[in-house]
């Protein structure tokens, strides 16, 4: 969105919702050009089938267990009811009038991910969302979590205990987005429209020539073009296997850690993300049971990582205390035995934001933990770390929300 755009110089976008997906694989007349040859990615090979799919209620244990720990794709149909605020009251007028100034991030169509993002209001963003080749993707801001459903099927003790951040999505017309992977699950809620999105496993992100996102976090993207796949460039492609699924209002993808995907949108796409880190902790002794007719809870009421406040991704937790940041560290770590440096200053950055008063190097942060100086600090240093020398980050870490309070 530049500054100086007006609305009355762009037609409104199409917002039909009936593409055919999976698409049906048709041969070339010419033998020598190969299918699925500049054609979106999809057309190149049948799916094997779609994402298993569950339509009755799902307890969080059997979704911990068969899934998550297992690693394997799984739609939730009709995961957050019709009667929840964002599926009933985030209409664009109401978003304008209640959260219009709330400061969110929007990303040009196919723009890559190293890409910096826009910050613009709410508000701005509405007027030209339907008319510019735009997308909102914005850590979820802190006065809508409020408003925004926790799915019940995810409140088993190892995921409520490993949640990173939770995003916001909203699109209009056909969008796509680029080829790429995530370093955490993630289960994705649509509250309008429709999504489709073509799975694959990890192993094949070599055949995609990925690039990585920042330095150990286990995110990345791929270059390829997914609207105009050159087949002659990208033979490997048709030797791929992949999966598919469509999501509507109400529906839910749960997508593993490392899963390749790549998403559609259609009409109004208004939908939220939220990622959980994998973890050591298998026992499922604090699943909840619960049933279809129990409470809905909110994101708010959640221990995430980072969340928004002003236009500025920040730490949910303004107060840390040693345990609190011991569990965040535990987080970073994922199923893996090391915390690298790399990982903690990548948090560390996000944490410190751009607050003006100088604040120590992440190095400088990291040596009070690694006193070893190996560049990596264990899971079971971690878990054995004296409450002392957590506190010397904890209070670090407190004394950026002061510093922000008092800038503004």
């Amino acid at each position: 969105i530049e500054e100086g755009d007006k609305t009355d110089l762009y037609f409104v976008k199409d917002d039909g919702m009936n593409a055919k997906f999976p698409p049906k694989i048709t041969r070339s007349i010419h033998d020598q050009i190969p299918v699925g040859h500049l054609r979106s990615l999809g057309f190149q090979r049948i799916a094997e089938g779609p994402v298993d799919t569950m339509k009755t209620f799902l307890q969080p244990e059997n979704f911990f267990t068969k899934y998550v720990l297992k690693n394997n794709p799984l739609v939730v149909r009709n995961a957050i009811d019709e009667k929840q605020p964002i599926r009933v009251t985030w209409n664009d007028e109401r978003l304008k009038k209640i959260h219009g100034k709330s400061k969110v991030w929007v990303i040009k169509r196919h723009e890559k991910s190293s890409k910096a993002p826009t910050k613009v209001t709410l508000e701005r963003f509405l007027e030209f969302y339907k008319l510019q080749d735009i997308y909102l993707a914005s850590t979820i801001p802190e006065e809508f979590m409020s408003e925004i459903t926790y799915p019940k099927f995810m409140k088993c003790g190892p995921i409520v205990n490993s949640l990173v951040e939770a995003e916001l999505w909203m699109a209009y017309g056909g969008t796509g987005s680029l080829l790429h992977y995530h370093g955490d699950h993630q289960i994705h809620c649509m509250a309008d429209g429709r999504k489709d999105f073509i799975l694959m496993e990890n192993k094949h992100k070599k055949s995609f020539k990925m690039v990585e996102k920042h330095p150990f976090t286990g995110e990345g993207y791929s270059e390829l073009d997914t609207e105009m796949v050159n087949m002659f460039q990208e033979k490997q492609i048709s030797g791929i296997p992949w999966i598919y699924a469509t999501i509507l209002a109400g529906d839910c993808l749960f997508i593993p850690a490392g899963y390749i995907h790549q998403v559609r949108s259609y009409g109004r796409s208004l939908s939220y993300t939220i990622q959980f880190a994998s973890t050591h902790n298998k026992a499922t002794t604090k699943c909840d049971n619960l049933s279809e007719n129990d409470n809905d809870d909110t994101l708010m009421n959640h221990d995430f990582i980072y969340t928004e406040r002003d236009g500025i991704e920040q730490l949910k937790n303004t107060k840390l205390t040693d345990e609190d940041l011991r569990n965040i560290l535990i987080k970073l770590i994922r199923t893996a035995t090391i915390l690298p440096f790399e990982r903690f200053q990548y948090f560390y950055n996000i944490a410190i934001g751009k607050v003006k008063q100088k604040m120590p190097s992440a190095q400088v942060v990291f040596n009070n933990i690694d006193l070893k100086r190996d560049g990596f600090i264990t899971l079971e240093q971690i878990q054995k770390l004296p409450g002392n020398q957590l506190n010397k980050i904890s209070k670090i870490l407190n004394s950026i929300h002061k510093s922000r309070h008092d800038e503004l």
